[in-house]
């Protein structure tokens, strides 16, 4: 699986901050990317979205390890700058995510746990079916 790109949707990611579970496919996927496996591929929209999301009340996070937890990300990245396309999609809050999937060249993963949000691709997977992939 080495050298295989990924865009993680923020679903993943508060999932794996709220659960906990090391069992589950989500964490699977970030353990993935701390452990060097994958590499994710981020925008400054995606980034300032993950600081967004997880510092919100209602999930109660520790916000001193929601810190460390994003700087070893994007340590971890690889920050590229998207140019906003003109597909509609059903949700409009997934656009960065999209944008920036479209913008790589059938060699980066979507994952992400609103597959339905998106257009139909083979690139755009659930962790559960990335992992099955692999």
């Amino acid at each position: 699986m080495k050298n295989k790109n990924v865009i993680i949707d923020t679903n993943i990611i508060v999932s794996v901050l709220l659960t906990k579970n090391s069992e589950s496919s989500t964490y699977k996927v970030l353990e993935l990317v701390f452990n060097k496996t994958i590499k994710p591929f981020i925008s400054p929209k995606i980034f300032s979205e993950y600081k967004e999301v997880l510092s919100r009340e209602k999930f109660a996070l520790n916000q001193k390890l929601v810190i460390e937890f994003l700087n070893e990300y994007k340590k971890l990245s690889k920050m590229i700058n998207t140019i906003s396309s003109d597909i509609k999609l059903i949700d409009e809050k997934d656009r960065p995510f999209y944008d920036l999937f479209i913008s790589q060249n059938n060699n980066t993963f979507l994952i992400t746990g609103n597959i339905k949000h998106f257009p139909k691709n083979d690139y755009i997977l659930t962790a559960k079916d990335f992992l099955n992939l692999f």
